[in-house]
């Protein structure tokens, strides 16, 4: 993913009694509830409702958790007749906003295929997106691009799915990469036996190795991409940190495999059969190409921002065709099932792992659709308090008393520090200004100035009030606050957070001074030319409170 060029640039301008040393007073203690959605379904995969948390048992690392907080979000239309209710146990409607973003891997895409899938979202555009529900759409195409910001107008938002439908998409030139491999394979493989017996001696071996390089150089170009895509979505996701309600990525896109090019190391293998005396080299060579590592990442950033990912394959329907893009291949249904397994993999593990679904090689996106609108309509949320608040990823397993009835929910929960939260939520408020927080920002910007032929600098001032928590230190109250920065381009792309922690040291005597006005300062930010959102975070270093600001920033001629 493009990072946004910025670059920020402190320059502090406080009362002079703020000093550069702080040492350690409190040691902060929070407590933290995790929550898990989870949607519970009977054989056929109709919603349940009525339950309690009663109904439920929820494990970390195996060890069982009682349940703290619960609440049902409950489709309207259910009857309730012979359903038990409880309306203390029904999500308020703060808690029922849904919050998606449509990511489409355009790069991937055959444009028929992509057509039925946008199809089908018009067709239960309705069921996914209701009044209160805030939704964007993000495509790719080896760059991440933003057509349409977090938004609640459902007509803002159809109008960008509609221009995505529009685009040219990538999935026919990856075809045509792949033949133009084969066909310049086979070239080799004909030149080869068309020289006399003598002269074709070493010369298959040599056909063969030379195959093998080009294919790691098609499969070095697939990984590159691919991986560069995973960072895009975890940053999509990251989007959606501090906020409440349920939130979920509707992936559409027909390549996220495991292991790129492993399909072209198993043509070359087969094609090759006969012709050298060599041992298979697809596993091993694919091997050094696996993108499992960065993906398990992205679901698991997803399960640490509890964000279900539904995984739909567009695949080219010509896929798998002895005809496909005029090749004369006789249909090899390994390398076929490799190829299409390579990707289904990821996608179903990804799904498994967030509680969500993949749809993989299917025609019924209507199939696909309707469960993502069933299940943001039908869910519980089941809420338990961790035993520690240590780094690191827990397993999280959900069960429901009656073993008749299908559960799904994240299965993993990520422990973040109160720096990763922060960070995130920094990311997140660049996008949206839904991020919830104690303290009020002023932000304000002046004008841009070019600072060479691609560079502007940009003047910030901000400020807040000078309540932050102090405490006693002998004859001295001492405290600080840490600022955090990131800044996003018009395209989604963004910078790297940045912070500056300013300790604040100052005599009891000094305190009314400080107190009798704003904390300001101000920085300069270094960006591209074009539109920008700068996101701005403050945390009081002792009582842990924060606050969030975001703001436009316009680097351009007049």
């Amino acid at each position: 993913m493009r990072r946004a060029a910025a670059a920020v640039l402190f320059t502090l301008s406080l009362l002079p009694s703020i000093a550069s040393a702080q040492q350690k007073l409190v040691e902060t203690i929070e407590v933290r509830v995790t929550n898990v959605d989870v949607v519970v379904t009977d054989k056929k995969g109709n919603p349940i409702v009525g339950l309690n948390k009663d109904d439920f048992e929820i494990f970390e690392n195996g060890k069982p958790q009682p349940v703290t907080n619960f609440y049902e979000v409950r489709p309207e239309s259910v009857n309730t007749s012979n359903v038990p209710t409880d309306d203390s146990t029904l999500a308020p409607a703060e808690m029922r906003q849904r919050r998606i973003i449509f990511f489409i891997d355009n790069a991937s895409l055959h444009p028929l295929k992509r057509n039925e899938v946008f199809g089908s979202i018009d067709k239960f555009f309705d069921k996914l997106f209701q009044p209160g529900d805030q939704a964007m759409v993000v495509t790719w195409n080896r760059g991440l691009r933003m057509v349409c910001g977090f938004t609640d107008d459902p007509a803002r938002l159809r109008t960008a799915l509609g221009k995505v439908a529009r685009m040219s998409g990538g999935g026919v030139q990856m075809n045509v990469d792949k033949e133009r491999l084969k066909r310049e394979v086979e070239a080799m493989i004909a030149q080869v036996q068309s020289m006399g017996r003598r002269s074709a001696v070493g010369a298959m071996d040599d056909a063969y190795q030379q195959s093998l390089s080009m294919t790691r150089a098609y499969a070095d170009d697939l990984f590159f991409n691919e991986k560069k895509l995973s960072e895009a979505m975890s940053t999509m996701i990251t989007t959606l940190a501090g906020l409440e309600g349920k939130k979920v990525m509707v992936f559409v896109g027909s390549q996220l495999p495991d292991k790129p090019g492993m399909d072209m190391f198993q043509w070359v293998d087969q094609t090759f059969v006969g012709k050298v005396q060599a041992t298979p080299v697809a596993f091993r060579e694919a091997g050094r190409f696996s993108l499992a590592t960065e993906l398990e990442k992205v679901a698991r950033q997803a399960n640490a921002n509890n964000v279900t990912m539904y995984m739909i394959d567009g695949a080219d329907p010509t896929k798998g065709s002895a005809a496909e893009a005029g090749s004369q291949d006789v249909l090899d249904p390994t390398v076929d099932f490799m190829d299409f397994t390579n990707t289904a993999n990821m996608f179903n593990s990804m799904a498994k792992m967030t509680g969500g679904i993949a749809l993989m090689r299917t025609n019924n996106f209507d199939l696909a659709l309707n469960t993502v609108a069933r299940d943001l309509g039908a869910y519980y949320s089941l809420g338990y308090r961790p035993a520690d608040d240590k780094p690191g990823d827990r397993k999280i397993v959900v069960k429901t008393k009656n073993p008749e009835f299908r559960v799904r929910s994240r299965t993993t929960y990520v422990a973040k520090s109160a720096e990763e939260t922060t960070a995130d939520r920094v990311v997140s408020n660049a996008f949206h200004s839904q991020v919830k927080g104690e303290i009020p920002i002023t932000l304000t910007t002046g004008q841009a100035v070019a600072f060479d032929k691609k560079r502007w600098k940009v003047p910030v001032r901000i400020s807040f009030p000078s309540n932050i928590t102090l405490l006693p230190d002998g004859d001295n109250l001492v405290g600080g606050f840490t600022v955090y920065f990131a800044v996003i381009d018009e395209n989604g792309s963004m910078s790297a957070v940045t912070k500056k922690s300013q300790p604040v040291k100052l005599p009891r005597t000094a305190e009314p001074a400080l107190r009798s006005k704003p904390i300001a300062f101000t920085a300069e930010i270094m960006v591209a030319a074009g539109e920008h959102y700068l996101s701005v975070g403050i945390v009081d270093d002792v009582a842990s409170s924060a606050g969030y600001a975001r703001t436009r920033v316009a680097a351009r001629l007049p």
